[in-house]
């Protein structure tokens, strides 16, 4: 269970009782753990997000400023469109902007990897995917305007780009060639990919890290940092010590600092074995529910 704002102020007050008070309001010790949070989120990155970019024909590709470092890069290369109006969640009808890619009658992914649904259909009219069965596979669920929406026939939709640094040989391939990407060099906020992908909507998903939003409410808690808020609290504990300068305070500041790097070890071993596979959907075979 997460630690909100309140109980880590506690336990940092607990940590930090010497002889006498410390001088330091809730508002205050609160200051020095979103300090601490900030560092963390540098010293081991934890907060893990997606980014969904819309491809087009190039291989360069920024991502979010806020970003500290991305750790994979997926890309399915489905052919498709966008909803062209918002959709409830009992529609029989698909809207899409353009469906000339779509066949008389199939099967239909809306969303992305990371939050999808499959439909079937029975028939196109001019733009519009008609005789709607929603939810065939995923849950049937309101999509906004805009949302990709991809012809899908079975199995996997989707592969994980190799990473390579930046500083390592790389093959860029050629501006006219759209055969899938296979990898993708990470330079910096800069994503660039060997191959030119198909032009689509939202088909290039991003896993990273950014910066955790500062502790502001009681309740808060530190998001992605759930059961491993230790080693926040030692940080916290630590600067606080540090602050007060006295022998008493950096005589148990030595005593916390073996013990906060023993936990940050352990909290880097548990985000790196977290972030090897991104959770994805498995695959899907048509007829198999």
């Amino acid at each position: 269970m997460a630690l909100t704002k309140a109980e880590i102020i506690t336990a940092v007050r607990r940590l930090t009782r010497l002889t006498g008070t410390v001088p330091y309001t809730d508002a205050q010790i609160s200051d020095f753990i979103n300090e601490a949070i900030q560092e963390l989120s540098i010293l081991a990155p934890f907060d893990v997000y997606t980014e969904r970019i819309n491809t087009t024909p190039k291989t360069v590709y920024d991502i979010s400023q806020n970003t500290i470092d991305f750790f994979a890069v997926y890309y399915y290369p489905l052919e498709g469109d966008k909803l062209s109006a918002a959709l409830t969640n009992t529609a029989t009808t698909v809207p899409l902007v353009d469906a000339s890619a779509f066949p008389s009658n199939g099967y239909a992914v809306i969303g992305d990897m990371t939050n999808w649904e499959i439909v079937s259909y029975t028939g196109k009219s001019s733009n519009t995917l008609t005789g709607v069965t929603r939810g065939v596979y995923g849950i049937a669920q309101s999509w906004a305007v805009d949302t990709p929406v991809h012809v899908w026939s079975s199995g996997q939709w989707w592969n994980r780009l190799e990473i390579i640094p930046a500083v390592a040989l790389f093959d860029v391939g050629v501006p006219d060639d759209e055969t899938v990407p296979s990898r993708a060099v990470r330079q910096g906020k800069t994503i660039i990919l060997n191959r030119n992908p198909v032009k689509g909507f939202g088909n290039l998903i991003v896993y990273g890290f950014t910066t955790p939003p500062s502790l502001v409410n009681s309740t808060d808690t530190v998001r992605n940092l759930e059961n491993r808020e230790i080693v926040l609290i030692y940080l916290s504990s630590i600067k606080v010590l540090a602050s007060l300068g006295s022998e008493e305070a950096l005589l148990r500041l030595q005593a916390y600092m073996p013990l906060f790097q023993m936990e940050l070890a352990n909290m880097q071993q548990q985000i790196d074995r977290q972030i090897r596979i991104a959770p994805l959907p498995t695959n899907i075979s048509i007829g198999r529910q």
